[in-house]
């Protein structure tokens, strides 16, 4: 018969077994970025003017817009104010113009909405449509073609020539993926981060791209492509996952 002290030394070696387990599979995945949990739209405005603009009033314009921006979107995270912009956290990325000397001048403000960490998973991709409607109304949108800084250029000054435009809103992991998300080529590693998968390597600000033909990569998290053996390829494939891939024939 097992005694009392050989009952217990065995269950306490079986919990050792199962912790070292489990940490050694969470260990083997490897996190390259944050899971997103965002949306982005793109606002765009658009003016007329003969000869285009110079390098410099490009430049001043997109300071304005800037200033505009911030200033409209501080508007939004007023709960009294917005409610259902509550929890939501609103930034703006590089502003894009047409380039200098086009008539048609236009401006593209990709504006992100990301939900704050309090906001529970299952609440993230309903909370952002929320605020991103009524970012869509007059009650934000009206505010930024009210305020539209004019265009001085050649002693004339200009307006924009008719109203803004909204995209329609698309998932900062790319596409329709509702977040919170990991990209394509990615999957989750913990509830807060993305890995790559194999076949494919990390490059920052592009998450996981496809390993180019001619390279595989067989492990998960990677940062670069095995190059194949010389004199074999894959053939144009790309994402490949094993140097079995590889081939000379």
């Amino acid at each position: 018969m097992y005694t009392k002290e050989a009952v217990v030394l065995s269950f306490t070696l079986i919990v050792l077994f199962l912790i070292q387990t489990l940490s050694t599979s969470d260990a083997s995945l490897i996190a390259n970025y944050d899971v997103k949990r965002c949306y982005e739209v793109d606002i765009t405005f658009h003016y007329n003017i003969p000869g285009g603009l110079t390098l410099n009033t490009i430049a001043d314009t997109k300071n304005e817009f800037s200033s505009i921006f911030n200033t409209l979107s501080n508007l939004l995270k007023v709960p009294q104010l917005v409610p259902q912009c509550s929890g939501v956290i609103i930034t703006i990325e590089e502003i894009t113009a047409s380039p200098p000397g086009v008539t048609s001048v236009f401006f593209r403000v990709p504006v992100i909405f990301t939900a704050a960490d309090g906001v529970p998973d299952n609440q993230v991709s309903s909370k952002l449509t929320n605020c991103i409607n009524v970012a869509k109304t007059n009650q934000y949108k009206g505010l930024l073609d009210s305020n539209t800084p004019t265009i001085t250029e050649g002693n004339v000054t200009y307006n924009k020539y008719n109203l803004s435009s909204i995209s329609d809103k698309r998932s900062c992991c790319g596409g329709d993926i509702p977040p919170p998300c990991c990209a394509a080529g990615s999957i989750k590693v913990s509830s807060t981060k993305c890995g790559c998968v194999a076949g494919f390597k990390f490059v920052p600000d592009s998450f996981c791209v496809r390993c180019p033909s001619d390279t595989y990569q067989d492990k998960q998290g990677q940062t670069s492509c095995a190059n194949c053996p010389a004199n074999e390829q894959t053939f144009g494939k790309t994402a490949m996952t094993s140097k079995s891939n590889c081939s000379g024939n």
